[in-house]
C-alpha cells in the first residue's frame, strides 16, 4: 500500500506529490524492519536460554543433585 496525502492542493505539482509520498513511505519502512529485528533477537535469546538450561540440567545430572 502506498502512503499518500488524503487531499490534493491544486497548487502542488506531481513532482511535489511524488516526493511527499516517497518521504511517507521512508518513514513507515523502518518500523517493519525493527519489528523483524526484535522478532529475530527474541529467537536468539530464546536459543541461548535453552542452551544454558540444557547445560545446567547436564551438570546437575552428573553431580547427583
Amino acid at each position: 500500500m502506498i502512503a499518500t496525502w488524503s487531499y490534493i492542493a491544486s497548487s502542488e505539482s506531481d513532482e511535489d506529490n511524488e516526493v511527499t509520498n516517497l518521504c511517507l513511505m521512508a518513514i513507515k519502512e523502518p518500523k517493519n524492519k525493527n519489528l523483524h529485528n526484535s522478532f529475530s533477537m527474541f529467537h536468539i535469546r530464546q536459543q541461548k536460554l535453552n542452551h544454558m538450561l540444557e547445560s545446567q540440567r547436564a551438570f546437575f545430572d552428573k553431580s547427583g543433585l
